[in-house]
C-alpha cells in the first residue's frame, strides 16, 4: 500500500512534464485534493476523487495515477484497463503509451505491446524505451 501511495504522488508531481497541454485549473485542483487525501493516507479517497474526476472530466492524467495505484498494488489488468483509457483520451502521450505497452507485455499481451511499442515509434522514432521495450516483447511471443 506504501508503494502504491508513494508511485501515485510521483506521478502527480511528474504531471507538470508530461507532453499533453495543460488541464484545466479544475482538474488541476482535483488532482491536488488526491494528493492529499495520499498524504493523509486515504488512498480510497484518493482513487475516488481520480475516478470522479477521470468521468466528468475525461482526464488522462486521472486516468494514468489511478493505473499507476494499480500497477502498485500488483493488479495488473486494472492498471491496463486505465492505461488504455488514458491512451485514448491523450494518443501522442508517449509516456502513457510507454507504460500501457509495458503492462501489456507483463501480461502476457506481447502482440498488443508491440502493436503499442511501434505506435511510439511512429511518434518518435528514435525513443530508445520503445525500441528496447517492442524487441523484449516481441522475444517473449510463443
Amino acid at each position: 500500500m506504501r508503494r502504491a501511495l508513494c508511485g501515485i504522488a510521483l506521478l502527480l508531481t511528474m504531471a507538470a512534464t508530461a507532453q499533453n497541454p495543460p488541464e484545466p485549473p479544475e482538474v488541476k485542483g482535483e488532482i491536488e485534493r488526491a494528493q492529499a487525501f495520499l498524504a493523509n493516507g486515504d488512498p480510497n479517497a484518493a482513487i475516488y476523487l481520480l475516478r470522479q474526476t477521470l468521468e466528468k472530466r475525461k482526464s488522462p492524467r486521472a486516468a494514468r495515477l489511478i493505473a499507476n495505484y494499480y500497477e502498485n498494488v500488483g493488479d495488473y489488468r486494472q492498471a491496463v484497463d486505465y492505461l488504455r483509457t488514458a491512451v485514448s483520451l491523450a494518443p501522442n502521450d508517449i509516456a502513457a503509451r510507454l507504460d500501457y505497452a509495458r503492462l501489456l507485455a507483463w501480461t502476457g499481451s506481447q502482440k498488443e505491446a508491440v502493436a503499442e511499442y511501434q505506435k511510439v515509434l511512429a511518434i518518435n522514432p528514435k525513443n530508445e524505451d520503445a525500441l528496447l521495450g517492442a524487441a523484449r516483447a516481441q522475444s517473449w511471443q510463443k
